[in-house]
This record gives structure tokens, sequence and C-alpha cells, in this order.
């Protein structure tokens, strides 16, 4: 889960990888339109993603995907969706 939630300025989503692999993670709003996508190479254990208010326009309820897929396996390893909510 993104700390803090309910979030202001900052969020970060944490998260822990088994191996080394690609991670993408998406942030839709209550409608399922994506909003905004960040992909980064995970290490092997703890990684998070930084979210600024700015890279998110207007405020209400989103929801956040992260997504593993292990380097040279080519298919989905980890997929997890949760809840999180911008306050102006």
């Amino acid at each position: 889960q993104n700390t803090p939630n309910p979030f202001k300025a900052t969020t970060v989503i944490g998260y822990e990888l088994a191996k080394a692999g690609s991670v993408t993670m998406r942030i839709t709003d209550v409608t399922g339109k994506l909003v905004r996508m960040y992909n980064q190479d995970g290490v092997k254990g703890y990684n998070q993603f930084k979210v600024n208010r700015s890279e998110i326009s207007g405020a209400g309820v989103f929801y956040y995907t992260v997504e593993t897929e292990s380097t040279g396996k080519g298919g989905k390893d980890f997929s997890a969706a949760k809840k999180m909510i911008l306050v102006d």
C-alpha cells in the first residue's frame, strides 16, 4: 500500500522482488482510464515508486497496479492492485 494514503504532495509505493526484473506501475482513475504509467528495472529485495502530485491531474480515488516480469521469462510473475486517495 502507498504511504501516506491519502496524500497531498508525494506518496511512496514500495514492493519486494524475489529476483531482479522489469516492473510496470499503472495509475488509473475510477473509470479505468490510464492516468500515468511508470517503468523501472527492479532489483532483488525492496524497491519503490515515488509519485508526485504534479504527475497526476485531478484529485480523488485512483487505483494503481504493480506488475513484475522476470528477466528472460517474458510473462507476468506478479500483479497487485491497490486504491490510493489524492486530496487537494
